[in-house]
Formats: structure tokens, C-alpha cells, sequence
């Protein structure tokens, strides 16, 4: 109680100093963090995996905002959770072990500052943000030959879309509280990240904003934020959170006009911004259309799951199966994808395993086979793919288990 009392008045204190002075601080500030970010909520989580029905236990310790995103792509949001208090890192696993022995999967949400805890661990190492990051230095045309960004740009044609670049801060404020906050909760719900007014403002003041405009109507935005000789259309924003507007090519027109814009300034690579680290996220599949092929530890990435498969069951089968992800192991970026029987694989359907996964900037997909024990998964592998991609038996990830 004393430790909790001192920590809020060291925080009350910290808030009121100004900040060119607060680094002086930050040595008498950093054991209250650390002490912040070592103790986790935890929750065993459970109900039906959304693809195959069948029952999924996942022990997750970490912030709501991230539970519920595992929430979603786990459950589909029907599920049942017990709730078991704050739990210091280094104790976690003992008390998993202990409330639900039969748990399939743990998901710990980590700080970065806590990241060598984990390091010479077994699990899986994943960012809580990649960045996609798009090579505009040649004809930009070459970015849209596919037939979905064709779509997208004949939608926004004929719906006579333009875009207007502003730093007025009348215009900001629109932006912020009539497109940026309604589309981001309408779009994510109860997963929704708000950009902070006095950030957003704050980076405003060296960027611009790119508003798209709807004959004389303003229906969508994005902010866009100048760092290190790169651009980044950091936060969206759609009109009231009006999805007709969408149907309508306002996200699709936010990325066309902002590459157009940014090679005319002669930009040759932008940050498309952060997305999810799992490959079928709809936000990271939509970037890379737009050709954001290369992939990236997010900057602004402020911690990393670390996922542990605990006990082999049809439920956490299927979760791992529909959800592959992107990890990181000796600082090199990978892929994780799982499959069921790999050995009557025809050539044409590794191409499209590698077309579908595999991003610029990751070392090796990891491809990991259930129902295989041995080690003659490799053999069956095309020779053009043995250097991107690595075939491995999903049972070993069960056999590491401590």
C-alpha cells in the first residue's frame, strides 16, 4: 500500500515538471515502471474457436486493448473469461499451471523494456506492430496492376474523389473529432487505439493533413507525419464513421492520393504505418496491396506477445492454422504458418503458400506441419524454396514445452 502511495505522488510530481527537465528524473521514475509493467492482468480465456468449433483455452496475461484483439481473431467475441487479479511476470506460468491445467495456449503481452526476460525462452517472440513499408522510386503505376487496386481506383473515378493537403488547425479538428475518433471506434470496437488529442496535435504542427473530398464535402483524412526523410500516413479518419463512405473508395483513396502526392514530393519509400503481425490481418493484407511488401519492426511497436502452445488440441490446432504470424527470433523478422498434412503438396500450391505469406524483409517462412514426427518433412520441399522457407513438425513446438 505505502509502495502504491509513493509511486502516485512520484507520478503527480513527474507530470508537473517540465519537459526539457524531466530526463533528470528518469533514473527516480524507472523503478515505479518497471514495477508497472512486471505485474500483469490475467485471464483464462475460453469458448469456441471461431473456424472449427471446438473448445480453445488460452491463458493471455497482459492490456484489454490487446486481449480483446486476440478475443476477436480467436472467439469472434463469444467466449467465457475468468479473471485471476494482477500476476508478477516471473510467476505467471506457475500459476497457469496451477488454475487451469489444461490450457491449451499463453499469450503474454510484454513491455519492451522487459524484452530479455524472454529471449532465451521457448516461445514465439511477436511484435505487437510490423510496419509496411512501400518502394514508390519507380513508375508507381507497377503498384497497381493487381485487379483489386484496379477496383479501388475505378471506384474512385466514378465516385469523382479528390484530395486536399491543409495544415490549418481548424481543419485538424475536424479531422480528429469527426473522422479520425468515430471511424477508429466504429471500425475496431472495444480493440479500438485512440490517438491522444495533444500527440496527434503535436505531430500536426510538422506534418499535414490529406483530406479527401467528395464534390465540396470533406469525408475522410489522414495525418500525415515527416520523421527521419520518411512519411507516414499514421492516423485515418472517415466522416462521422460512415461506412457508405468507405464502400464509396475513401480508404482506398487516402493511399492512392497520399502516394501520388508524397513521389511527387520525392519520396522513394513510405511507412504505411503499423499493423497487426498476424498474416491475415486485414489492415496488413490491404497495405500490401497497395504495395507495401516490405515488412518491419514497427516503431512505434512498444512491446511484443511472447506465445507458448501448452497442450495439442483440436482447438488450438485450428487457432494456429487460421491465425499464422509473423516472429521474431536473433533479431531476424520470420513467418509462421501451420498446416495439416504438407506430403501431397502439388508445386502450385507452395507458390501460393509463398505468395501469400512471405514478405520482403523476413529471413525464412517456418511452415509447421501437424501429424509429422519425424524429420523427413524437409525432403518434400521444392529445392527454389529451401533458402525462404524452413518445414518443421508442430509436435516439437509440444515437446519444448517447460
Amino acid at each position: 500500500m505505502k509502495v502504491t502511495l509513493i509511486r502516485d505522488i512520484g507520478k503527480k510530481i513527474y507530470r508537473k515538471v517540465p519537459t526539457p527537465l524531466r530526463w533528470f528524473f528518469w533514473p527516480f521514475r524507472l523503478p515505479f515502471r518497471l514495477m508497472d509493467i512486471s505485474k500483469l492482468d490475467l485471464w483464462i480465456l475460453n469458448g469456441e474457436e471461431t473456424t472449427s468449433h471446438q473448445e480453445l483455452s488460452i491463458a493471455y496475461a497482459g492490456t484489454e486493448i490487446n486481449r480483446n484483439y486476440l478475443i476477436k481473431i480467436a472467439y469472434d467475441d463469444s467466449f467465457r473469461g475468468n479473471y485471476l487479479g494482477k500476476v508478477w511476470l516471473w510467476k505467471i506460468s506457475a500459476v497457469v499451471r496451477e488454475k487451469s491445467p489444461n490450457c491449451s495456449l499463453m499469450v503474454i503481452g510484454v513491455d519492451k523494456l522487459l524484452w530479455r526476460w524472454f529471449t532465451k525462452r521457448t516461445y514465439f517472440n511477436v511484435p505487437f506492430w510490423v510496419s509496411s513499408l512501400v518502394n514508390i522510386s519507380s513508375d508507381t503505376s507497377l503498384l497497381w496492376t493487381s485487379k483489386n487496386v484496379k477496383n479501388d481506383i475505378r471506384r474512385i473515378r466514378n465516385n469523382k474523389l479528390s484530395f486536399e493537403i491543409t495544415r490549418d488547425p481548424s481543419q485538424f479538428d475536424n479531422f480528429y473529432y469527426n473522422m479520425h475518433l468515430p471511424y477508429v471506434v466504429a471500425a475496431h470496437g472495444n480493440r479500438a487505439i485512440l490517438g491522444a488529442y495533444y500527440n496527434m496535435k503535436k505531430e500536426f504542427k510538422k506534418g499535414e493533413l490529406v483530406l479527401i473530398k467528395k464534390e465540396n464535402q470533406y469525408i475522410a483524412g489522414a495525418l500525415l507525419v515527416y520523421k527521419k526523410m520518411q512519411a507516414f500516413p499514421m492516423f485515418l479518419g472517415i466522416k462521422d464513421g460512415n461506412f457508405e463512405y468507405v464502400k464509396e473508395g475513401a480508404i482506398g483513396a487516402i493511399y492512392y492520393f497520399v502516394l501520388r502526392y508524397l513521389k511527387e514530393k520525392g519520396y522513394e519509400k513510405i511507412d504505411l504505418g503499423p499493423s497487426r503481425p498476424f498474416l491475415k490481418d486485414g489492415v496488413l493484407r490491404y497495405k500490401r496491396k497497395w504495395g507495401g511488401h516490405q515488412i518491419s519492426c514497427s516503431p512505434q511497436s512498444d512491446g511484443n506477445y511472447y506465445v507458448q502452445p501448452l497442450t495439442n488440441t483440436p482447438g488450438l490446432k485450428a487457432f494456429l492454422i487460421n491465425n499464422p504470424f509473423i516472429f521474431i527470433d536473433k533479431q531476424k523478422i520470420n513467418g509462421a504458418v501451420f498446416v495439416n498434412n504438407i506430403h501431397s503438396v502439388p508445386r502450385e500450391s507452395w507458390e501460393k503458400i509463398y505468395k501469400d505469406y512471405y514478405f520482403n524483409g523476413m529471413s525464412k517462412l517456418f511452415i509447421y506441419q501437424f501429424g509429422e514426427n519425424g524429420h523427413r518433412t524437409q525432403r518434400v520441399l521444392p529445392l527454389e524454396f529451401s533458402d525462404r522457407i524452413r518445414l518443421c513438425p508442430a509436435e516439437s513446438l509440444f515437446q519444448k514445452r517447460r
